[in-house]
């Protein structure tokens, strides 16, 4: 029985939407200025995918390995945190929440390698740990709040890029992983209830996570930003420093070119006398 089928009645699609706007309008200034408020997100996810992904079956094949990359690592994640829990019972549900998200990333990449055979190569990101032993007590509670935030959020993204993808094998695949996510959400709430002495420090906890990761995503846009100029001054600055070097570069290869036709003549005229 999968975890959407054990913890998905305990809190419904509406109320899981609801819970996500509320959380999010206390940190909407400094997701304005961090991520992309979810709305404008999922319109830019439904307007930009049928343009970037739809004409080459590579990028799409590419981006579906990306999303299998992100599951293997979500495993990983969780798995790291198997060493802070005893009870054999919450155990077992946390290894089948990383089950599935293997089984997530399985599926991206048998679609991603059905569409192109060879997706083009991308190297795998850096980990790091997010459950951080240093925490001690709250270090599980830190996690399942950054995984609770993180599983409202694909939950609210996988139908828009269902909807854009464009390939019916690809969109069954996110609405397969969206129902399995559902779980995930309640699964993570439902710990983090039972970590966190009160409903209020649940609520304080996944608005500081969300925080945390809208300062993230900042970090990230700011990067994006800050190389993209940087990329097309370098390109603009190799290019002038080429068409400068070559009236140069051509006149010492055509004298090159003679003094060696010049020599191969001479070489040649020796021989035959």
């Amino acid at each position: 029985m999968s975890l959407r089928d054990s913890f998905g009645p305990t809190i419904s699609e509406q109320d899981l939407i609801v819970n996500c706007r509320r959380l999010r309008s206390l940190t909407l200034l400094f997701g304005v200025l961090g991520e992309v408020p979810m709305f404008f997100r999922n319109v830019a996810i439904r307007i930009l995918l049928p343009l970037f992904w739809r004409p080459s079956p590579k990028r799409t094949s590419a981006g579906l390995e990306r999303f299998a990359i992100t599951e293997t690592d979500s495993v990983w994640q969780i798995l790291l945190t198997l060493k802070a829990v005893s009870d054999p019972k919450v155990r077992a549900k946390v290894f089948q929440h990383a089950l599935e998200e293997a089984h997530h990333a399985s599926e991206f990449t048998r679609v991603a390698a059905g569409i192109c055979a060879v997706p083009p190569h991308r190297p795998r990101p850096e980990r790091i740990p997010i459950y951080d032993e240093s925490r001690g007590d709250q270090a599980l509670a830190d996690f399942m709040a950054y995984a609770h935030v993180g599983e409202q959020d694909v939950f609210d993204q996988f139908s828009s890029y269902a909807a854009g993808v464009g390939l019916p094998e690809a969109a069954a695949v996110f609405h397969e992983a969206k129902k399995d996510e559902r779980g995930h959400a309640a699964l993570t709430l439902h710990f983090l209830k039972g970590l966190l002495p009160s409903p209020r420090a649940v609520r304080m906890r996944i608005v500081k996570t969300r925080f945390r990761r809208a300062y993230e995503g900042w970090l990230r846009f700011s990067k994006n930003i800050g190389e993209g100029p940087m990329t097309l001054l370098l390109s603009l600055s190799y290019l002038g420093a080429g068409l400068l070097a070559a009236p140069s570069c051509a006149r010492t290869l055509w004298g090159k070119s003679e003094q060696d036709a010049g020599e191969l003549l001479t070489h040649r005229v020796e021989e035959q006398a």
